[in-house]
């Protein structure tokens, strides 16, 4: 019982630290080159300092932990070495799966409106989706690592798993809700599929699923023009990541059919 506390006092503390120190490389070099920022994205030296800060964290987490806990007690493997980057493609699927069904019914349900593509050049729109490719699976890899490898994977063996799964998901929920109160509902129905992906394939399904999530659906409405007609089931569309309603129903569509055909 103390070690399951102190398993949770330790991992809230490191949750909490992260949000605090995830900026500070990007507030280095904003304070010594800024320029070198604007060259490569304006949004990518953000994206590097959370993918830096989250590797560091979570490995000094572990690190700590492991150091500390009772002889007996099981030690909390490193889910970045353990974990099988072949299961990348599978959570790809299922990402890029979501985000254009939802896209797809939007339009046939008349939630949405498709209005041709945008006139960018091929090379526009290859640098466009390489750098939404490249920023998306950045941030993939530092929000699945704290979100998934540090509050499931490190309280896993002390705790209820449908309760690590449960509580990640309504953390991540909570956080995007500052976006928009329908995308905190995505994001806690995109939690517990990431969840439930974790503990049966690993870190990689969930960076994969993430990352192509993200990427499909800002690359569609990057290169398309897309007029929302149902705000309510479209979305906003004030930030790609402006979802509808109809997205988190598709979730509960794919959620359902992994369970059914035994992927979870």
């Amino acid at each position: 019982m103390f070690t399951n506390l102190y398993i949770y006092v330790i991992v809230v503390v490191a949750y909490n630290i992260y949000n605090y120190i995830k900026d500070l490389p990007f507030h280095y070099i904003t304070q010594t080159n800024y320029g070198l920022c604007e060259k490569m994205n304006s949004t990518f030296c953000v994206r590097i300092s959370y993918f830096v800060m989250a590797i560091v964290l979570y490995l000094l987490t572990i690190k700590f932990i492991n150091l500390t806990l009772p002889q007996d007690a099981p030690k909390v493997r490193n889910t970045i070495t353990d974990d099988k980057p072949s299961f990348f493609g599978f959570g790809s699927l299922v990402g890029s799966g979501i985000s254009a069904l939802s896209y797809i019914f939007n339009i046939i349900f008349g939630f949405s409106s498709f209005n041709g593509f945008k006139h960018n050049t091929v090379w526009d729109t290859t640098k466009n989706l390489i750098t939404i490719f490249t920023g998306m699976t950045m941030t993939s890899f530092s929000e699945e690592l704290i979100y998934r490898g540090l509050l499931i994977g490190v309280t896993k063996q002390f705790l209820n798993t449908n309760i690590c799964v449960f509580l990640s998901a309504l953390v991540f929920g909570y956080v995007h809700v500052k976006c928009s109160f329908k995308y905190g509902i995505v994001a806690f129905i995109t939690g517990i599929i990431l969840g439930y992906g974790y503990l049966h394939y690993g870190l990689y399904w969930c960076i994969g699923l993430h990352a192509l999530f993200n990427f499909v659906e800002t690359s569609l409405h990057t290169i398309t023009n897309i007029k929302v007609v149902n705000k309510l089931m479209g979305g906003e569309r004030v930030t790609p990541d402006d979802d509808g309603m109809t997205t988190p129903l598709v979730e509960l569509i794919v959620f359902y059919s992994l369970y059914y055909y035994g992927y979870f």
